[in-house]
């Protein structure tokens, strides 16, 4: 700072050596300059260059020349060392310039709560500003664009004046050791500074003159301009001591003002309102004269000539006005309230009967500057800033957000009006759902009502109250069951296996235990269909395809025939098939499944080969005879086709047959030594649902969803009484008729007539499905007859069986179906059907597939079962209960039992909707497969 030429503008704090200025014992006026600009290129700073007669100041640009990267307010001060004044210039928000530049480095894309605070906080460093100048300085200046006095200076000025009376103590205690007397230490400034104001535009006419009444002198006690300017004198005083800024003890007072001295001042048209207007105005006169064709008679070519030459030799400045008379200048006025400061004479501003003088101290340049900088760093600076301070700050700044004050008190009301709409018409307990369309209904009236930059606030607020009204024990469980419906507990935890539930909770057991439940009940019949019972909404798929039905088993089914389908068993640690399927996939040969199927037209030759390839083939690659067959004995019927082949066969010789022996005996080892090294299913992971299609290979379920049982022998089942189980509908309890051919050869007269022994017929001759008696059949044709039917159930518990994909079985009083098998086998049926049973709405409740009855005839014809389900429309998975066929033993009743629900990698899948059709949801054709085993099998 000691090097710095004191001709220029330097910015606070001062960070220079005191002990090195040269004029450091000067006595020193400090006059600060606060206030609005006007629209435009009109500055603060012309002003103050005005007052000091030439260029001082930078003028701050509103398009950004000549001003610095600045987002916050900050205070330029000059020296003017002739006249010994500091001049202090905030600049700040209000400043065109700086306004510009803090619009452009705005976000646009900040919410209204962000954009309220970031303008809220430029007004606060605005405040501080002021809060530092009215310490500092003896004389301040408010400059205005406009001749009207702006009523925000009230509150602005009387929020500073609250907070300078809380912050006096820490002033005081900062300025004890500054070399400064004692009454500026109680006061914590120099003096009560005088304020003066400063009207930049005029609002009077061009011409004051025309406005005298006839007769009048033009003297300036009775102009147009000395009567505005004490008429706003008068109005600022009024205003000031209505709202106590102005009392009788100027001591008290944040500012004072003369009672006996000018204190407004308004600048004529003549000033340098606009320096980019007068330019242009300027530019306008010199560029007239050639648009004039002819001169005035009065002046002469000449005489216009050099006027205009004249004009453009010496045009007005832009920046300073004209010379005005000395009383009427702006310096003029200043200089009268400066010279009683320089002269140590002070303000005497106290009014009243009796007033009490106030303290006045001029102090040196370099006091004046130590005691400048402990106030900038208490006041403008964030670092090592005393709590006490930052307190009074933050109520400075609440106290100047009137916006934000209003909004809190506009909000405060409507709140509760929000939350009792939000409580209106509340059941005990509620779901999310209607949690959310309470809260919505909230919101709305809420934002009806409120208004103002606290409105983000109070709207998370509100959300925090009904959040917390809804989970104070009025939550309801969000669970839903595999059936859509809702749980109708309180919110709770599931209890634990083995753990007892506990619907009152304990005082150390804020939430209930207790397993879910919709309060929807259903009749359902067990496995094989013979009972029925209530069953409770599943919420999880074992509760479901399992559960109930186990509990079922035990009371009805325990004691009937059934066929298990695989699902996943843990096996103990070191078992075969863990070592085998923890060894590397590397080390495992390949493994073919050829298909293996043996026809009853095969030679006995060919199928000598095809049988000794097969068990060749089965050796190698771990299929036994008896999986590709589908059926237990598979092995025991290999070894006797054997047998039977080696007796028949030409090669009798011992020796062929030991080769013989010794390839089936090294066969067998390598059989035995692959069959580990086979991919089984997995012994460590399992299915969390049901099987079905998108499965990976290899893992099983946990359960079976599904059940199949036989009732007893074939002969239970009578055609003229059909079903006899309870829910059935009268005359749809009859299964339908499916006709299988069989050929029969009669034996031959002579030698031909019987094999040889050992050698067998045909193997097997598959009979496709849907096989009716044909017309002109032969008598060597017989038929036998195999009973089918599907069972739907309904909620209610209504049983039906249906003819085909679209009617339900019908028989006649005497119990006599006309209808056969035949579209049940040859078509897709739908897995859900509409019931006949009466409802009370429009919509017929819809009845589900859960059974298939099928009688199996007595050897030679074998039934397998080949249930593939598809519960929805592409791409739903297909459902099965195990990928082989299942192969059903003879002359017995069996039942299919379907799962209750299908879910899927994606969830459950629900019935078809309305818009859906029914065959959306299908069994697919080809459940029954028949094959005709010849002798010797």
């Amino acid at each position: 700072m000691a090097e710095m030429e004191w001709n220029e503008v330097w910015r606070l704090p001062f960070a220079g050596d005191l002990e090195e200025l040269p004029f450091k014992d000067d006595k020193v006026c400090v006059v600060g300059v606060f206030g609005k600009s006007q629209v435009g290129y009109g500055t603060k700073s012309a002003t103050i260059n005005t007052i000091l007669d030439r260029e001082v100041f930078p003028l701050h640009w509103p398009d950004g020349t000549g001003l610095q990267t600045q987002n916050e307010a900050y205070i330029e001060a000059f020296y003017d060392k002739p006249k010994n004044v500091i001049y202090l210039h905030l600049v700040s928000v209000f400043d065109t310039s700086m306004l510009v530049s803090l619009c452009g480095s705005l976000d646009q894309n900040l919410p209204y709560t962000d954009v309220h605070k970031f303008w809220r906080d430029q007004e606060f460093q605005h405040a501080r500003g002021l809060m530092f100048l009215f310490h500092v300085c003896h004389i301040l200046v408010v400059l205005h664009p406009t001749c009207a006095f702006d009523m925000t200076y009230g509150q602005l000025l009387r929020t500073v004046d609250n907070v300078r009376v809380k912050m006096l103590p820490i002033l005081q205690d900062v300025i004890r050791d500054a070399p400064v007397g004692t009454e500026w230490k109680s006061a914590g400034r120099s003096c009560t500074p005088r304020l003066l104001f400063v009207f930049q535009k005029s609002c009077l006419p061009t011409e004051p003159d025309s406005h005298l009444e006839p007769g009048k002198s033009k003297g300036p006690k009775h102009s147009p301009k000395k009567r505005l300017q004490h008429r706003i004198e008068d109005q600022i005083y009024r205003v000031f001591r209505k709202s106590r800024l102005l009392t009788n003890q100027s001591k008290d007072c944040l500012f004072t003002v003369p009672p006996n001295q000018t204190f407004v001042y308004i600048q004529s048209r003549e000033g340098p309102v606009d320096s980019i207007n007068t330019l242009l105005t300027n530019l306008h006169q010199s560029c007239a004269m050639g648009k004039e064709t002819e001169a005035p008679s009065s002046r002469s070519y000449q005489m216009s000539r050099r006027a205009n030459q004249s004009a453009l030799n010496n045009p007005p400045t832009i920046l300073l006005p004209s010379k005005p008379n000395a009383e009427d200048s702006l310096f003029g006025f200043l200089w009268q309230h400066i010279d009683l400061v320089l002269s140590g004479k002070g303000f005497d501003d106290s009014v009243g009967r009796n007033p009490q003088p106030s303290h006045f101290e001029l102090p040196s340049c370099k006091t004046w500057l130590t005691v400048c900088n402990m106030l900038y760093e208490l006041l403008l600076t964030d670092t090592g800033q005393h709590a006490k301070v930052q307190a009074c700050l933050d109520s400075m700044g609440s106290s100047l957000d009137v916006e934000t004050k209003f909004s809190d008190s506009r909000c405060s009301k409507v709140l509760p009006l929000a939350s009792s709409a939000y409580q209106n018409s509340l059941p005990s307990h509620y779901t999310s759902k209607v949690h959310n369309n309470q809260l919505a209904q909230a919101m709305k009236v809420f934002k009806q009502h409120a208004r103002g930059p606290a409105y983000e606030h109070y709207v998370v607020q509100l959300q925090e109250d009904c959040e917390k009204f809804w989970a104070n024990g009025r939550q309801l469980c969000e669970e839903r069951s595999l059936t859509g419906q809702h749980c109708v507990h309180p919110f709770h935890t599931l209890p634990k296996p083995g753990q007892p539930a506990d619907p009152e909770p304990s005082d150390s057991q804020a939430v209930p235990c207790m397993p879910h439940n919709s309060r929807v009940r259903s009749l359902c019949a067990c496995n094989c269909g013979r009972k029925q019972a209530q069953r409770d909404d599943p919420f999880d798929v074992k509760a479901a395809n399992y559960d109930f039905f186990h509990l079922m088993e035990e009371k009805c089914c325990s004691s009937l025939e059934h066929i298990a389908f695989p699902v996943f068993q843990r096996q103990p640690q070191g078992s075969p098939s863990e070592e085998a399927a923890s060894m590397p996939e590397e080390e495992a040969p390949p493994t073919p499944q050829p298909e293996v199927s043996i026809t009853g037209d095969t030679e006995p030759s060919k199928r000598k080969d095809s049988v000794l390839s097969s068990a060749t083939t089965t050796a190698s690659g771990g299929l036994s005879l008896a999986l590709s067959l589908g059926q237990s004995g598979g092995s025991d019927m290999f070894v006797s086709m054997l047998h039977a082949d080696q007796n028949s066969d030409s090669l009798a010789a011992v020796g062929m047959d030991g080769m013989m022996a010794a390839d089936a005996q090294q066969q067998e080892a390598e059989a035995e030594k692959t069959a580990q090294l086979v991919r089984q299913p997995s012994v460590t992971e399992s299915l969390p649902g049901m099987l079905h299609s998108d499965c990976p290979p290899g893992i099983l379920p946990k359960f079976s969803s599904w059940e199949l049982v036989s009732l007893g022998p074939a002969g239970q089942y009578y055609p003229s009484l059909g079903l006899e189980q309870p829910g059935f509908i009268h005359g749809s309890n009859f299964l339908l008729a499916w006709d299988i051919p069989i050929h029969i050869e009669r034996p031959q007269q002579g030698d031909q007539a019987w094999p040889a022994p050992g050698e067998s017929q045909a193997g097997r001759r598959s009979i496709p499905h849907g096989g009716k008696p044909r017309r002109g059949a032969k008598d060597s044709d017989s038929f036998v007859r195999v009973y089918l039917g599907y069972e739907y159930e309904c909620a209610r518990g209504h049983r039906f069986l249906c003819s085909g994909p679209d009617k339900v079985m019908k028989a006649s009083n005497t119990g006599a179906v006309k209808e056969t098998a035949m579209k049940l086998l040859s078509m897709d049926m739908p897995l859900y059907f509409p019931c006949p049973c009466p409802s009370r709405g429009a919509k017929p409740h819809l009845g589900q597939l859960m059974r298939v009855f099928i009688t199996t005839p007595d050897p030679p014809v074998q039934i397998q079962l080949h249930p593939r389900l598809q519960p929805g429309p592409p791409p739903c998975p297909t459902f099965y209960p195990q990928d082989e066929d299942i192969p059903l033993p003879p002359s017995r009743l069996w039942v299919l039992r379907l799962p209750f629900v299908y879910v899927g990698e994606a969830g459950v899948i629900a019935p078809p909707r309305d818009s859906q059709p029914l065959l959306s949801c299908k069994v697919l054709k080809g459940l029954l497969k028949a094959t005709i085993l010849e002798d010797g099998e």
